[in-house]
């Protein structure tokens, strides 16, 4: 409903929030890290940081089950921030420039997209010091918009021509991408809680 949901990294704890006022209405407690949230429509969707994905009640906030996430057949450990797109879950690979595409039916990784073209320049991937760290769709233009640790601004990629990542048709469609064509725009990036509807 129209909320924000906001996970602590360390503390274990959730956080609830009127999505128009930002006053927040509740807060709870969780085991483990907090690394990603996203919605699906019917349940959330969380990350702590393994290759482990959890779903839980929107309105309890009660654990209902887990994945665990494998590309081409392994574990892929490091699932950072979430976004739920057409049916499929998005997830960054923390200290890493790719993006996968997860389908949260069987946990295996359906596509790819290699952001590192949004790098900043002299950063190379052996660079720890930077990382895509964020992850926001706008369902009105298509858009989506991804952050990095290092950065506070938001970079909206329009449509880039890579199949896997048409932002135009609503998300990732499988296959492997890269992040060819990007802007730099305004605003904050926002990591880690999600806003639901």
């Amino acid at each position: 409903d129209n909320e924000l949901i906001q996970l602590t990294w360390k503390a274990g704890t959730y956080l609830r929030a009127d999505l128009d006022t930002l006053t927040e209405t509740g807060r709870g407690d969780y085991e483990g890290e907090g690394w990603g949230i996203c919605y699906d429509g019917t349940r959330l969707v969380m990350s702590n940081g393994s290759s482990e994905l959890t779903f839980r009640d929107p309105e309890t906030f009660a654990p209902i089950g887990t994945i665990d996430v494998t590309i081409n057949g392994e574990p892929l450990a490091n699932l950072n921030e979430l976004e739920c797109v057409n049916g499929q879950v998005l997830a960054n690979v923390w200290l890493s420039d790719v993006i996968v595409a997860i389908d949260p039916a069987t946990g295996s990784v359906v596509g790819t997209v290699d952001g590192g073209a949004l790098r900043p320049d002299g950063l190379t991937a052996e660079d720890s010091s930077f990382a895509l760290n964020g992850i926001a769709h706008d369902p009105a233009t298509g858009n989506f918009y991804l952050t990095g640790s290092t950065s506070s601004s938001g970079w909206p990629i329009h449509n880039a021509h890579q199949p896997s990542f048409a932002g135009g048709v609503g998300g990732f469609t499988g296959g492997n991408g890269s992040c060819a064509e990007s802007s730099v725009g305004g605003g904050a990036g926002i990591s880690g809680f999600i806003i639901g509807g």
